[in-house]
């Protein structure tokens, strides 16, 4: 169970889904539009930074989250790596923007450590789309507890 990360063609990534249920998907990265499956029934969507380990805690709290309601709604768990890449999907003209990011690299003699860093303000991005049309949209860190007061009154 849970999810993992690994990289495919060129520079584009996708999550791999391991035993999950069926109304938790892996949704593509950087797809040209919103897929059409996203405008029918309930979806919460979590866009998340590849590279950043942190935020995948907020992925496992909406995949355990999804879990609690059995299929009541899907879950969308969809990778980047540039927030630009959301503006071909995202059902509204306001992409979330990202935070600064940092990049720090510790060279020694025995190994290398490559730090990233960015706003947790930002990241990751939440989308709730009913029937096709947004109910929320927001980002930032969020728990399953959250996540459920995000969803409150949506999710019968």
């Amino acid at each position: 169970m849970g999810f993992d990360i690994q990289a495919i063609e060129g520079d584009k990534w996708e999550v791999v889904l391991s035993d999950e249920p069926s109304y938790i998907h892996a949704l593509k990265m950087a797809p040209e539009a919103l897929e059409p499956e996203l405008g029918s029934g309930l979806w919460l969507v979590v866009a998340f930074p590849v590279w950043s380990g942190p935020v995948r805690d907020s992925v496992r709290a909406a995949i355990a989250y999804a879990k609690q309601y059995g299929g009541k709604f899907h879950l969308g768990v969809r990778p980047f790596d540039y927030h630009e890449e959301m503006s071909a999907w995202w059902p509204a003209s306001e992409v979330p923007a990202g935070g600064g990011m940092s990049l720090t690299v510790q060279d020694d003699p025995h190994r290398r450590e490559v730090h990233i860093t960015t706003d947790t303000s930002t990241d990751p991005a939440w989308l709730v789309l009913k029937d096709g049309q947004v109910v929320y949209r927001g980002t930032g860190a969020r728990s399953a507890e959250q996540l459920g007061e995000m969803m409150h009154g949506v999710v019968q």
